[in-house]
């Protein structure tokens, strides 16, 4: 195929009411996301409740009216696009599809640059992956694509309703107010960020869970018992931090500007009491995780096997190696 042969459809060949559905859609989207792009939708449950009554009102003609028609119909006509163009393709002898995998790749290379540099509401990058994943289906009949349809409608259905049975009956009981309490405190530092912060300073409360510091170098130190490497990290104001290399998985690289004008955070600033308190969260995240672990070993009936002194004995002898 050659790209001469590739060129934007006539007028006549246009469908308008798609057209007319895609501007709909479009718009109903944006609007959908003025809550969140307004700040809004990002306030804590319990703010929320407290705010006016006209804006629960149009939070809920948003929810009900756009987010549950607009974003379907959007859906729909990616998807009645996908078809198009691969009938579109198959016209012309194209059975790779060339053109509409390299507007695919195009389209995840925007939608990562915009989830990661200026908005992680993106949607672009999904539409992109499930492109990508639409071209297995291609071939498939009515019958199976139906089979397909039914089943990954089901499938998160089925996944969430599990997640909500198990939150409820392994979650500690305070969960939810210390993840309340945890929300209203970013979003009181957010907003103190925004309003007063420079670009950086936003920027780097893009991920909290992380801090900026500059690596020194490796460096040795006796704690008591025996010499231990550590990395040696600096921050703002001449802090310093050092972390055994047995920890290096902590670590990573930052991308988001040159060494020299990276952003150093301090480690008495509000990124450090986050970084900490996201830590303290996982901490207890991992805790209940062992707790449920624990506690679903301990209902399962185990199987006690019948101890042989003869059968250990020759076990232990044929271990072909020299013990240390």
């Amino acid at each position: 195929m050659s790209e001469a042969q590739v060129s934007p459809v006539s007028i006549s060949e246009r469908i308008e009411i798609i057209d007319i559905l895609r501007g709909l859609a479009v718009g109903g989207i944006l609007i959908g996301n003025m809550q969140w792009l307004s700040g809004y939708g990002m306030m804590p449950p319990g703010m929320v409740e407290s705010s006016q009554m006209v804006d629960k009102v149009v939070t809920f003609f948003v929810h009900f009216f756009i987010e549950g028609k607009f974003y379907s119909i959007f859906s729909f006509l990616f998807g009645f696009g996908f078809a198009l163009q691969i009938a579109r393709a198959t016209e012309r002898g194209d059975t790779k599809a060339t053109l509409f995998n390299r507007r695919l790749f195009w389209l995840l290379v925007i939608g990562l640059i915009h989830a990661y540099v200026l908005w992680p509401g993106d949607i672009l990058s999904i539409y992109a992956v499930m492109g990508f994943i639409l071209l297995l289906f291609r071939n498939k009949s009515d019958a199976s694509l139906l089979k397909w349809a039914v089943a990954l409608m089901i499938v998160p259905i089925v996944t969430y309703l599990l997640l909500y049975g198990a939150f409820v009956a392994f979650a500690p009981p305070d969960v939810g107010a210390t993840i309340d309490a945890e929300q209203v405190e970013r979003w009181n530092s957010s907003v103190a960020t925004v309003g007063t912060g420079s670009f950086w300073q936003i920027m780097s409360t893009y991920n909290p869970g992380y801090i900026i510091g500059r690596y020194m170098g490796l460096t040795s130190m006796d704690l008591g018992e025996g010499e231990t490497e550590f990395l040696h990290l600096e921050y703002a104001k001449d802090t310093k931090l050092y972390v055994p290399v047995s920890q290096l998985h902590v670590i990573s690289r930052y991308s988001g500007a040159s060494p020299e004008d990276a952003p150093l955070h301090a480690l008495g600033s509000g990124q450090w009491d986050k970084a900490k308190r996201r830590a303290a969260q996982q901490i207890r995240d991992t805790a209940a995780e062992l707790l449920n672990l624990y506690a679903r070993r301990a209902l399962r009936e185990g199987h006690s096997f019948e101890y042989s002194a003869h059968d250990y004995e020759a076990f232990a002898e044929s271990f072909g190696f020299e013990e240390t």
